[in-house]
């Protein structure tokens, strides 16, 4: 391993022991609106780097401005129902499809298909899954006070 991979190996190690606690105080204690807002900048740094990935490699050009997009708009996950935001995440896949897809007609052959096709799977990969976490911990924090009001009604308390 040259220096300059051990040097970055060391700044991501460096980075995730600074990071995680911060993130893991956020997710655990943080509001709905805090929690979106580091979920999508979490997913934002994430797709800059799926980016890079493929841009470096020249083996594809994926829509960058989309995978933002997509990555922002997490953050108002929380301003709409569960029920919406199931039928918002239903739909998000055909909708991106028919977005990239015309993406891909008005670039008059700068696009190809491949581009199309990694930039959905970034956007499914990334984004949805991210989305994902602010559904569980609100789940999650439900399901442990429904938990304890049956312990204290257990208790006879």
């Amino acid at each position: 391993m040259n220096n300059e991979k051990k040097k970055t190996a060391i700044n991501r190690l460096l980075s995730g022991l600074v990071l995680f606690p911060v993130v893991a105080i956020i997710v655990i204690f943080g509001n709905a609106m805090i929690m979106d807002i580091t979920v999508s900048i979490i997913a934002m740094i994430s797709i800059c780097e799926y980016y890079k990935c493929f841009k470096n490699n020249k083996k594809a050009n994926p829509s960058l401005w989309y995978m933002i997009i997509c990555c922002l708009l997490i953050i108002f996950s929380h301003a709409v129902s569960r029920e919406a935001l199931v039928s918002i995440m239903i739909s998000f896949v055909p909708i991106s499809i028919l977005v990239l897809i015309g993406e891909l007609i008005l670039s008059n052959g700068k696009k190809k298909i491949i581009d199309v096709a990694i930039t959905l799977l970034g956007v499914c990969y990334i984004p949805l899954m991210m989305l994902f976490l602010s559904v569980i911990r609100e789940n999650f924090n439900g399901r442990k006070n429904s938990n304890m009001v049956c312990i204290y009604i257990s208790l006879g308390k």
